[in-house]
């Protein structure tokens, strides 16, 4: 009768709320695990959610030892704030537990998209981001275009000139060496 009430509008997160002791009891995940999307999707505090959806990452990769999805809800935890170094964590400690840098370094890529003026946290994300492209994906195109723009927040930052004039370097790109220089 309870689980036919969470069906109604309006009702599924209280009901989701109710219903979830009872589920992890009963070790019924597939069962919790929607009651607990339901009370994530009801949620209008990003905090709240954050916490909801940690703990539901912890028991994928704890509980469930389902890795992947441990990190795709880690990953959901980082775009709620990626100001929040929490989630930077999150993401980084699963992509490394699994040596998946290339689905990292396209949840911060991703990310970044939705930015239009950075900061010194999206600045230093842009850093990471490129890092990754750089020495984990292989992927020179796209860590250029984020060394580029931690380098355009802050032209001063030496760890950043350095890592993007080394890629250059090694990939031969003269007349992007002499325009690096330059600026």
């Amino acid at each position: 009768a309870l689980e036919d009430l969470g069906q109604r509008e309006g009702f599924a997160a209280r009901t989701a709320e109710m219903l979830e002791p009872i589920y992890r009891n009963r070790m019924d995940w597939p069962r919790f695990i929607a009651a607990r999307e339901a009370r994530v999707s009801a949620e209008s505090d990003v905090t709240t959610r954050k916490e909801l959806l940690t703990q539901l990452g912890g028991l994928y990769e704890e509980g469930l030892g389902d890795l992947e999805k441990a990190l795709d809800t880690f990953a959901r935890v980082f775009r709620e704030d990626i100001a929040d170094r929490g989630g930077w964590d999150l993401v980084s400690r699963l992509a490394k537990l699994l040596g998946r840098y290339d689905k990292q370094a396209t949840i911060y890529a991703e990310s970044l998209e939705a930015v239009s003026l950075d900061d010194d946290v999206t600045a230093e994300l842009c850093f990471q981001t490129a890092q990754l492209f750089d020495k984990h994906v292989g992927d020179a195109q796209r860590a250029r275009t984020f060394y580029k723009r931690a380098l355009a927040f802050d032209p001063a930052r030496d760890e950043v000139f350095k890592a993007f004039e080394a890629l250059l370097q090694r990939e031969n790109a003269h007349p992007e060496l002499l325009a690096l220089y330059s600026e």
